[in-house]
């Protein structure tokens, strides 16, 4: 299609062991693609082949991802595009922050024309720029075949299950069916058995299935000859359409559509209409019994209908219409979108503390990998390994060295052996980074990368941007992705927006590489950060004054392979003391209200906090702020102090 593009596209299958909606979908973008000379390839919601779910996709497989639910969020190092698919009601009822937080992980959008869709994006983006709002559209639609206008058998079309033989109560079209059934105008397709049920037993219309190609559907709609093109309430209100329009407009047949505006502002009076809102079942099926019959009393005038609506999907929503814009326009658009969130300079210098911890080759070679795909030039890699570990692996740690010139190797006493050698202690993480600092000019930006953690390419870039932004700035961070394992050995995501100092969650760690920091020569960073443990990020976090969120989930945490513990969660006291100590009242007062106080607001514990559940200083620290904001006189604090005090001894 382009030879500046690999013309390979990927499609996420969000269920790859059933059959759903979306694979319909995913056929009908496979039969697009193919008129435009674009290869299809599907991944699963991890990033890897679905054929080959261990081989996982970069930007260098392909041009673009298309992603067609909200479920889950981008996984995968390649330009992601979104589909604003789902009503606004959606995100409610499902969980909003968790599964806006999915679109937003997205790089760019692809517009369904719903204001509601659109400007919730527009919302969750507009304090941050590291999106643009929607520009590309993809619809529901479909580019072949396209059928030539007509009424077939003039039946209605309806495809679907039969909910109300499930006992999960009527379908919303129940009564509609069953009297279309019994006058003949009907022709049901859809699973013959579903969940062991039988669910269009009984009905005369019903004419089987259809598989999920792309295409038979659509033949099945011609042959009808009318389409029923309802929506969900959700639906109405976000002014988004179902499928069924845009099928029942490239088979030419006559649509018969409810009160959604997306219908009735592209497609105007090409198409009959009835209410459903507030309607009674009685009532909706006597309009559209009147439009049957106006149908088969003016074929000639129908026909014309039909073909009148689909000469505007040609024109507006053919899918191949938009696939062409994307790929026409995408290279801008890119630009754009870099000038927004990525460096415009190399002025500054990034330093990442690789800590290898004990010598494992896959997590020795992810540290290597996640460095050198950064796009951002200007850097180095201090590589921090066991000096025991270093002489067992000596030869392909070297060989890594040579290969890569922006390696400097630091050998050190990781951890405590006994005269077997065996590990009986580790080395405090806090000296070992101090040690990396202290040789650091001032202005350096560091990171500190574990091998449980994975980077998008362009992470340390869009962390850097916002040091360009705001000189004065101390402390960058990502939002992240956690992952781990379910029950079911399926690879399961979860974006994280905030960073909660002292988190001892192990299902909500923070990370360490999402933060990059700038090297600050100060009396409280040599007096305290060679004393940490792995708290030390908190600590840097919690001191700095002057931070920037970047809202692009650019690195992922795996939850499962924590580089500590969970009895190191228990130092976390340790480390907060330490932090506590270098703190005057103002900076106290805010990292108390920043620790537990957001907590509440955000409903990430109970609102009835249970000071049983904290540690002794965080309970101190957290009365003694509770306190003091009470407003009592200055000589009535001292006395209870004091008697505080006194009865501690």
């Amino acid at each position: 299609m382009n030879t500046r593009f690999l013309n390979k596209i990927a499609v996420v299958q969000m269920w790859p062991e059933i059959k759903a909606a979306e694979d319909e979908v995913i056929a009908r973008i496979s039969n697009t693609c193919k008129q435009l000379g674009v290869d299809v390839i599907l991944i699963n919601t991890a990033g890897g082949l679905v054929e080959s779910p261990g081989t996982k996709i970069t930007s260098s497989d392909v041009d673009f991802v298309i992603h067609l639910h909200f479920e889950t969020p981008k996984t995968y190092d390649a330009f992601s595009l979104v589909t604003l698919w789902n009503p606004l009601q959606f995100y409610f009822d499902w969980g909003y922050r968790k599964y806006s937080n999915n679109i937003v992980s997205h790089d760019d959008f692809l517009s369904c024309d719903s204001p509601y869709a659109d400007d919730h994006v527009k919302r969750l983006t507009l304090s941050d720029n590291t999106h643009l709002e929607p520009h590309f559209n993809l619809f529901h639609s479909l580019s072949t075949p396209i059928c030539k206008p007509g009424l077939g058998q003039k039946k209605l079309f309806y495809v679907g299950i039969n909910w109300e033989k499930l006992g999960k109560g009527a379908g919303r079209h129940q009564d509609l069916l069953q009297s279309l059934d019994k006058s003949g105008d009907l022709i049901i397709y859809g699973p013959e058995e579903f969940q062991g049920v039988k669910v269009w037993e009984g009905f005369k219309s019903y004419a089987g299935s259809l598989p999920f190609d792309g295409e038979s559907v659509i033949h099945a709609i011609n042959d009808a000859g009318i389409t029923l093109a309802l929506s969900s309430d959700e639906h109405i209100e976000s002014e988004l359409m179902s499928n069924r329009l845009f099928e029942g407009l490239a088979a030419g047949s006559v649509i018969i559509a409810d009160e959604n505006n997306f219908a009735r502002k592209n497609f105007g009076d090409t198409l009959l209409y009835i209410k459903t809102k507030g309607m009674e079942p009685k009532d909706i099926t006597s309009q559209v019994r009147k439009h049957l019959n106006w149908i088969k009393e003016n074929q000639d005038k129908a026909t014309k209908m039909a073909a009148n609506a689909q000469q505007i999907f040609k024109e507006k929503f053919d899918m191949a219409i938009s696939f062409r814009k994307i790929y026409e326009e995408l290279p801008q658009r890119r630009l754009q979108l870099s000038d927004c969130f990525l460096h415009q300079t190399s002025q500054y210098s990034l330093t990442v503390i690789g800590l290898l911890g004990k010598f494992d080759k896959t997590n020795f070679n992810s540290i290597i990998g996640n460095f050198s795909k950064q796009t951002y030039e200007q850097k180095k890699l201090v590589l921090v390994v066991d000096e025991y570990e270093y002489k067992k692996h000596k030869e392909i740690i070297d060989d890594a060295c040579l290969e890569i010139k922006a390696i400097d190797l630091k050998l050190i006493c990781l951890f405590k052996r006994d005269h077997k050698e065996n590990v009986v202690n580790e080395h405090r993480i806090g000296a070992i980074v101090a040690d990396v600092l202290d040789t650091l000019p001032d202005g350096e930006l560091v990171s500190i990368l574990a091998s449980n953690e994975t980077l998008f390419s362009e992470h340390y870039s869009s962390l850097i941007r916002a040091f360009e932004d705001n000189v004065g700035l101390e402390i960058a961070y990502s939002n992240m992705l956690l992952t781990r394992q379910d029950s079911n050995n399926k690879q399961i995501f979860e974006v994280v927006d905030k960073f909660r100092p002292f988190n001892r969650d192990l299902n909500k760690s923070n990370g360490y590489s999402r933060c990059l920091f700038k090297v600050k020569s100060d009396e409280w960073s040599s007096l305290t950060l060679k004393y940490l443990g792995w708290g030390l990020v908190d600590v840097i976090y919690s001191k700095s004054k002057e931070r920037k969120r970047i809202a692009r989930a650019s690195c992922t945490l795996d939850i499962d392979n924590l580089p500590y513990n969970p009895d190191a969660l228990n130092a976390f006291e340790r480390d907060m003391i330490l932090l506590i100590d270098s703190m005057n009242e103002d900076e106290q007062r805010d990292f108390a209200i920043e620790c537990f106080g957001d907590q509440v607001l955000q409903g990430t514990i109970d609102s009835k906090i249970n000071l049983a559940d904290y540690t002794v200083a965080e309970r101190r620290l957290m009365i003694a702020r509770l306190f003091d904001a009470i407003g009592f006189p200055t000589w009535v604090r001292s006395i209870v102090r004091r008697c505080y005090i006194f009865f501690r001894k």
